[in-house]
């Protein structure tokens, strides 16, 4: 292997593995503003849990940001593991992650945005009516919210069932991308610090992944 393609490996390990630890990292930060949200009574509580825990929603963003601007490595990294075995479902599941992390991308700028009105010399006003004209725009709720999300989880599922179907890199990290959906989906809002822990499991299984790969553990494919 020259030189170039082991700094393009390691590149790539190095991005599934910071990416998905960033996420973990900004769900700690981000936990202060979700608990006050859910406590929140009244209008405008979204805004008003954002400009009373500027911090945690800004930090908690920039983590958010640099995770999504590894993850095109990081996915890249991951699916050259598996499109081998099933060469349709591995481009599938790349573009649809892809998409998902470009849309997110979006829905971040949109965040900071938010951050950005109600800190500082902003206007409380201007962001209410901002976000409610954001808000109240279907195409920006379907590209930004639902088209984001769906395929960042798609392309994550997708890797998980190729995993558990052929073994590859191992079946541990389908159950472990699949029970850190699950953990997010089922249990958020419900327990705190539960978004962080589902995207722990994710983590764990890129670690799992990439320790696979560079043969620092046993190859053993099976459960």
């Amino acid at each position: 292997m020259d030189r170039f393609t082991q700094l393009s490996q390691r590149t790539l390990n190095f991005s599934m593995v910071a990416a998905p630890s960033l996420m973990v990292v900004a769900m700690i930060l981000l936990a202060p503003q979700q608990a006050l949200l859910q406590s929140l009574d009244g209008s405008n509580t979204f805004l008003r849990s954002i400009a009373s825990e500027t911090n945690a929603w800004n930090n908690s963003h920039i983590a958010m940001l640099v995770s999504m601007l590894l993850f095109p490595l990081a996915f890249l990294g991951l699916y050259r593991q598996l499109i081998p075995v099933n060469f349709w479902m591995g481009v599938i599941g790349l573009f649809l992650a892809y998409i998902g992390v470009f849309l997110v991308g979006g829905q971040l700028a949109l965040d900071f945005a938010y951050g950005a009105l109600v800190t500082g010399d902003g206007d409380a006003e201007t962001a209410r009516v901002a976000r409610g004209l954001i808000v109240g725009s279907s195409h920006i709720q379907i590209a930004f919210n639902a088209i984001a999300n769906i395929g960042l989880i798609l392309g994550w599922t997708i890797a998980a069932l190729i995993s558990l179907i052929y073994a590859t890199p191992n079946r541990w990290f389908g159950v472990l991308v699949i029970g850190g959906w699950l953990t997010i989906i089922l249990l958020n809002g419900k327990i705190p610090y539960i978004e962080a822990v589902g995207h722990a499991m994710m983590a764990s299984a890129m670690v799992l992944s990439v320790l696979l790969q560079r043969g620092r553990i046993k190859g053993d494919r099976e459960l």
